[in-house]
């Protein structure tokens, strides 16, 4: 479990809003975000949340809400973390087509 959390900054409406800072385990991020899909396709990446300078994609979809990256580590939160919790729930959910990543 690691608890060195930060802030971030959600710039698109999500169904992952609730989470308001993740913990940060890295000394790299994202500078630029592929534009292409498995299929060679140009797929345009929507950035949901960055952290609070807005400089480090934290939440990213592509391919009409079918893919999901994150730049922190959910798995490593306590058990009983309340964002752990809902991430999980979210996943089960979103994996089962009972959800959307973006807010429609």
């Amino acid at each position: 479990a690691h608890d060195g959390l930060h802030s971030i900054r959600h710039v698109l409406p999500s169904n992952l809003d609730f989470m308001t800072s993740v913990n940060s385990l890295h000394h790299q991020g994202i500078k630029d975000i592929g534009k292409f899909n498995r299929r060679g396709d140009r797929s345009h990446p929507y950035i949901i949340a960055t952290d609070e300078s807005r400089s480090v994609p934290e939440i990213v979809t592509w391919e009409d809400d079918k893919v999901l990256a994150v730049q922190f580590h959910p798995e490593f939160y306590y058990n009983d973390n309340p964002d752990k919790v809902k991430f999980r729930e979210f996943c089960y959910n979103w994996v089962n087509g009972e959800t959307t990543i973006l807010k429609k």
